[in-house]
């Protein structure tokens, strides 16, 4: 038995040709069954510039080639090991380094050219250290933004050969506010730093170099940010806490506008993102997937408590990720599962 049952390079799938303005998105989320390296839980999928699958676990790190399933994991007998099995989430830089944020704390840089582990950390001018890391990115300067429990930081270059990286630290608002704890950086088309988190949603302003708060409306019942990502419309999504639909920001204008059509059941939002169809996918801690359409206004709900043989395995899913071919992969409670990407004819999948 092949260690993969669906391998990824050169394989032909065949979907019904459908019009999600006229009628029901099909949907067949596939079971990815690993061998008995016992997998345990994914909490984060990523993927690199050569197409290969990255996956954060519970019991180390996972790469899929589209042939076999390579499983990285601590060793104390080994020199430049994994030095902690729990990778809670996965950055992939442009030169294909790959960041690995630990839980409950601690950062490690994958250095692929070498087959290396460097654990590192990420200090201020003053000898203060980051830790508690959610998310990173990298700006179309190269620079890294760090996303933490006590607020943003951007790192302008890294070496590999050092330890300790060295960071500039944001935990203001403009206004002069706490920027408090940050859970989620996107960068737009523009090349313009959003954030979200704690205290609200803003950006980054290069000139003057300040964060700026986008408070909602008065009337809202929170302004904590659990996660923000990009519509296909190039407007801004968030979601927050204990409120039971999103917002939509026109980064424009500035302008917010509730998302009433979409209702959600105000828990936790593990994360969300926006395929290629303009559609949203929504996990929730504990009730399962939501996928919405803002063009048809088409809302649909998935987990195990749906009679459908399709639905989801599973109803704490951690992490949606779209791949570059635009399927849908979701890491959750120990399974890993795909949503391929529907076409009107054969389609020739080679990452």
């Amino acid at each position: 038995m092949p260690i993969l049952r669906y391998t990824i390079l050169a394989v032909v799938y065949v979907f019904l040709a459908i019009d999600l303005k006229a009628q029901a998105y099909a949907h067949r989320f596939e079971q990815l069954d690993f061998p008995s390296t016992n997998l345990s839980t994914p909490s984060c999928i990523a993927q690199d510039s050569m197409g290969f699958i990255w996956i954060g676990s519970t019991s180390g790190l996972y790469r899929l080639d589209g042939y076999e399933l390579k499983h990285w994991h601590n060793e104390p007998d080994q020199v430049n090991t994994l030095p902690n099995n729990y990778v809670r989430q996965i950055f992939i830089d442009k030169d294909d380094n790959v960041w690995l944020m630990h839980q409950p704390g601690g950062l490690t840089i994958y250095h692929a050219a070498q087959d290396t582990f460097i654990p590192v950390s990420i200090v201020s001018p003053n000898g203060y250290e980051l830790s508690d890391i959610h998310e990173i990115i990298q700006d179309q300067a190269g620079q890294y933004w760090i996303a933490g429990k006590y607020g943003l930081s951007i790192i302008a270059e890294v070496d590999l050969s050092r330890g300790q990286l060295e960071a500039d630290f944001f935990n203001k608002w403009s206004n002069g506010s706490d920027l408090g704890e940050i859970r989620d950086i996107l960068i737009d088309e523009t090349g313009k730093l959003w954030l979200g988190g704690s205290q609200g949603v803003g950006y980054y302003e290069s000139s003057s170099k300040e964060m700026h708060e986008l408070s909602l409306p008065t009337d809202a019942s929170s302004q904590s940010c659990q996660t923000i990502f990009q519509s296909l419309d190039n407007d801004l999504i968030a979601i927050y806490d204990h409120q039971s639909h999103p917002w939509r920001l026109n980064m424009q204008t500035q302008a917010w506008r509730p998302v009433l059509e979409l209702s959600l059941y105000a828990s936790d939002i593990y994360d969300a993102v926006s395929d290629m169809q303009g559609n949203w996918w929504i996990t929730e801690a504990g009730f399962g997937l939501h996928r919405y359409n803002p063009m048809s206004l088409e809302h649909e709900f998935f987990s195990t408590r749906d009679e459908n043989s399709l639905a989801v395995k599973g109803d704490y899913i951690h992490s949606p990720y779209i791949d570059r071919e635009g399927n849908l992969w979701l890491a959750g409670a120990f399974n890993l599962q795909m949503l391929r990407k529907t076409h009107k004819d054969i389609q020739n999948y080679e990452l």
